[in-house]
């Protein structure tokens, strides 16, 4: 009867552990990087045209993400810190209007898809860099 109430103790404090040290290795982005985000957020906003706006806006989140230690693609990324978001759903549909714009010609984007997309990619944003 003991032993059983043991391991289940044991258990629970090896997951409380694991969950702690999780945590503590969660990377931080510098004030260096966050500058710089700032910068080439302001610019991805500046640009006049719509598609390259949502490029450019892609990139500066992706940047931000590979500043947290995420590695891979932008897929294996979102899936990484995904968890941080309270919708990584609007994230990845804003990401695939991203692919579209890079990799089919004459694609044009209207101006609420753009406003989606753009809200998206902040709001992301300021979920990784608060987190």
């Amino acid at each position: 009867m003991v032993l059983p109430l043991i391991l289940l103790l044991a258990a629970a404090v090896i997951t409380v552990l694991f969950v702690a040290w999780k945590l503590s290795r969660r990377r931080r982005v510098s004030q260096n990087d966050r500058q710089k985000i700032a910068l080439e957020w302001s610019h991805a906003l500046s640009l006049p045209a719509p598609e390259a706006k949502i490029l450019e806006a892609d990139k500066v989140l992706d940047h931000v993400m590979s500043a947290l230690g995420a590695e891979g693609s932008f897929a294996d990324k979102l899936r990484n810190l995904g968890p941080r978001l309270k919708n990584p759903q609007l994230l990845w549909d804003a990401h695939k209007l991203r692919n579209r714009i890079a990799h089919e010609t004459g694609v044009r984007v209207d101006r609420k898809e753009v406003e989606r997309a753009l809200r998206s990619f902040e709001e992301a944003m300021h979920a990784f860099l608060r987190s």
